[in-house]
């Protein structure tokens, strides 16, 4: 979408600015997967990128987290709380939404009688 030929030039500069701003926040909100997702992978016991992770040898890198959190009874059981959370509150909001969307319409026209 290009800014129309009509807009002022208050408008055509905040149309960029705009941009720029929704990109930096972007970046801002991913920016930190970049760094995680490779700690992820790392075999040490500390959370650092190690000399062996920085020049790419496959012994710097293990799926040793992933191992202990999949393996990891605690871990389980939260996941299995959080999948019940997510369906109970899915219904639930499910069941009151409509029921607000059927009780409106009422409340704006009621039947004379």
């Amino acid at each position: 979408m290009a800014v129309p030929a009509y807009a002022t030039p208050f408008e055509k500069a905040w149309y960029y600015i705009f941009r720029i701003i929704c990109g930096l926040i972007f970046c801002f909100l991913i920016g930190p997967l970049f760094v995680i997702i490779p700690l992820s992978f790392n075999a040490e016991p500390y959370f650092s990128f190690t000399q062996k992770m920085l020049t790419l040898d496959p012994e710097g890198y293990s799926l040793r987290w992933y191992q202990d959190f999949f393996t990891s009874e605690a871990w389980l059981h939260s996941i299995k709380n959080s999948i019940l959370i997510a369906i109970a509150s899915t219904i639930l909001a499910t069941i009151l939404g409509t029921i607000a969307a059927l009780a409106y319409p009422a409340a704006l026209c009621p039947i004379d009688r």
